[in-house]
């Protein structure tokens, strides 16, 4: 062996034993470059506008910059499969949605277990679904809903944002749990409801409460109740459907983070205790609250927990209106 190699050999072993890294072999602290964060959705919608809220204020925490990406297509698998199929070294993350979820039940193809294959770091937002009608509907309250429905099966028509949708699961949780029949009516989309009930073409819409918070302020449209566990903080006056009575887990249009399965566990660490002093800091509280959403904390064992039990109440549902992909 040469001289210049054994100097360098010594050198190497040298830090080694004094527990110093040796540059070029992979142990760059994490993150030291741009991180992406995928939104399997269009821009505009509740998961891009939280998910960009996110970064802006992980950038702050992470010193690095934290950009997102919309790659959107069938359900939000396409820019879920992107992120399945990245290197598993932290620099490209999922920003999650139950949308998300939901397709991984329905759709066919999907390649990947949302469970498994990806690992929540945490929650981003919450954005409660609601019930629906218009301002001058008989209909006043959730209990007037209820008794209105029991007293005429499958008259009342009630709109949702389309098949396999969040809201047409958490309609048919309702109707099971309020045991009551509806006349479910799909649409094209969360947008497509508020005029057909604004028309009179259905008696209630159920969707996003967020994205038609303007419609309630301007006294057009009225909610009768929303999943969740909290009231809205700008209508405090609507109750949940748990405060009602209804205890079952009802589906929330949430958005997460999650880096793929295989990221190295000290990546998935600082990942979470970035984003907890994100989801707890007083600026994100007050720029999720004023898009309608709000904040919630949760351990990355909380929210998987909270995952699992919404896929089994979507299976079970999925199942018993066949919707469930095939094996």
């Amino acid at each position: 062996m040469g001289a210049s190699k054994r100097i360098v050999c010594m050198v190497g072993l040298t830090m080694l034993g004094l527990g110093l890294s040796i540059p070029g072999h992979g142990q760059d602290r994490y993150p030291s470059r741009a991180v992406e964060i995928v939104i399997p959705w269009a821009a505009g919608g509740s998961t891009d506008v939280s998910g960009r809220i996110f970064a802006n204020e992980l950038t702050k925490i992470l010193k690095v910059p934290i950009t997102s990406s919309n790659r959107v297509g069938a359900s939000g698998t396409v820019g879920a499969t992107y992120v399945h199929k990245a290197r598993k070294d932290g620099y490209t993350l999922l920003g999650g949605s139950l949308g998300w979820l939901l397709s991984s039940v329905t759709l066919e193809g999907v390649v990947y277990d949302p469970l498994k294959d990806f690992i929540p770091v945490t929650k981003i937002s919450n954005a409660p679904h609601g019930i629906f009608v218009k301002s001058d509907s008989p209909i006043k309250t959730l209990e007037d809903f209820v008794d209105r429905a029991k007293k005429n099966p499958g008259v009342l028509s009630c709109g949702h944002a389309g098949t396999a949708s969040d809201g047409h699961f958490n309609i048919e949780i309702f109707q099971r749990a309020a045991a009551i029949q509806l006349k479910v009516v799909p649409f094209k989309g969360n947008a497509e409801i508020p005029p057909v009930i604004l028309g009179g073409h259905v008696d209630v819409g159920i969707g996003i409460a967020s994205s038609w918070m303007n419609l309630v302020k301007a006294g057009n449209l009225r909610i009768l109740g929303i999943t969740g566990d909290n009231r809205l903080k700008d209508l405090p006056e609507v109750p949940t459907f748990k405060e009602k009575g209804f205890k079952q887990t009802f589906l929330i249009n949430w958005v997460g983070l999650f880096p793929p399965a295989g990221v190295p566990q000290a990546v998935v660490d600082t990942l979470a205790q970035a984003s907890e002093k994100v989801v707890k800091s007083k600026e994100f509280i007050e720029a999720i609250e004023k898009t309608g959403s709000s904040a919630e904390f949760l351990t990355p064992e909380q929210y998987k927990k909270v995952l699992e039990d919404e896929k089994v109440v979507a299976e079970k549902i999925a199942l018993e209106l066949g919707l469930k992909k095939g094996k």
